[in-house]
């Protein structure tokens, strides 16, 4: 299911600037989803996924400059939520198209 007509999901893990474009797995370990269910016994992992994004928090402190403060100055920082958004692995689809005209002009 799309979420708002977007591609999209979220997933919960450490994700931090620079990962982007991270692979995301669904692992399943002593269970593997089938078309009736599930089939116990069984380990699968499954291509879901491409991290693309997460969601901050701004916070503000106060900078004290060293060693004799003349002024204030006030910082703001982005602090990550450990959240990330991940496009659906079916978008990947829309690069086929170009990666094949990309091939067939420059070989």
């Amino acid at each position: 299911a799309d979420y708002n007509g977007a591609k999209n999901f979220v997933v919960d893990i450490a994700a931090f600037g620079g990962s982007s474009g991270s692979p995301v797995f669904a692992y399943f370990e002593g269970m593997a989803p089938t078309d009736d269910g599930w089939a116990l016994g069984q380990t699968s992992a499954y291509f879901i996924g491409v991290l693309h994004s997460g969601p901050t928090l701004s916070a503000q402190g106060e900078v004290v400059p060293a060693p004799i403060p003349t002024s204030r100055q006030v910082s703001k920082t982005s602090l990550m939520m450990h959240l990330g958004y991940c496009a659906k692995v079916s978008l990947l689809n829309d690069f086929v198209p170009l990666v094949e005209r990309h091939l067939e002009t420059h070989g």
